[in-house]
């Protein structure tokens, strides 16, 4: 239903199993708070072979994270997708917001599409992940095809407390592009890191937009604050 999560966990642990091939959740989402269609704070949740697809046709400021929002606690994906594609924009966060000291582990999972844009400040950041405070650590997969027309089309470090660790998969195609309402240099097509660590073991960043101004495929804001550690893997544009 519109305006409607399919989950809110704020305490306690929530298993989702198998629904990659027969539907999964699809749904607009809610459209005025963190976490369109699932919203955790302080709990746990395990998926495997999940699909969850936001189909939410207007644009909202009010959302981080279109489908995924977690305020703490601890999050492990295995094999799904989390598709915003077809879905309008929100503030920041297309697919995924983490806050509060988040744990993530990602296998094997895809995070698509994602729309950050914010008609009314410079929030627009992390078309399809902004990590506020929070560890996301990607064994796999794909981070594909985001937008935002400020800073980091597919992933945003956003805060002192954000970690991201790639120990495997592909962060591509993301776009960083000034539109009408932004006048400000879009920077990080794939990756932008304003404060926090890029823990790079092994994977590729490739083919970011070359919209943006500075760092077609990885920014890197302030030499005190942002931090990223190549160990492996691959950078190409």
């Amino acid at each position: 239903a519109s305006g409607r999560r399919a989950f809110a966990v704020y305490t306690g642990t929530l298993n989702l199993i198998n629904s990659k091939e027969t539907g999964g959740i699809e749904m607009p989402g809610i459209l005025s708070a963190t976490g369109g269609i699932i919203y955790s704070k302080k709990g746990n949740i395990n998926m495997n072979n999940i699909t969850i697809k936001r189909t939410a046709t207007s644009a909202v400021t009010a959302v981080s994270g279109g489908i995924l929002g977690f305020n703490a606690g601890s999050y492990v994906f295995e094999n799904c997708v989390f598709d915003a594609t077809e879905a309008a924009s929100v503030k920041t966060g297309g697919v995924m917001y983490l806050v509060a000291g988040a744990q993530v582990v990602s296998n094997n999972c895809q995070y698509l599409g994602g729309k950050a844009v914010d008609a009314a400040s410079t929030d627009d950041k992390g078309g399809n992940i902004h990590i506020l405070a929070g560890t996301f650590t990607m064994n796999g997969g794909l981070i594909s095809g985001g937008y935002t027309p400020y800073y980091g089309g597919n992933v945003c470090l956003g805060g002192g407390g954000a970690t991201f660790i790639m120990n495997d998969g592909i962060i591509e195609n993301g776009s960083a592009q000034k539109d009408e309402n932004h006048t400000a240099a879009p920077r990080g097509s794939n990756l932008y890191i304003y404060a926090g660590d890029f823990i790079m073991n092994g994977g590729q960043i490739r083919e970011g937009a070359k919209s943006s101004v500075n760092g077609a495929s990885v920014y890197i804001q302030s030499i005190s604050t942002a931090y990223f550690y190549m160990n492996g893997g691959e950078i190409s544009h």
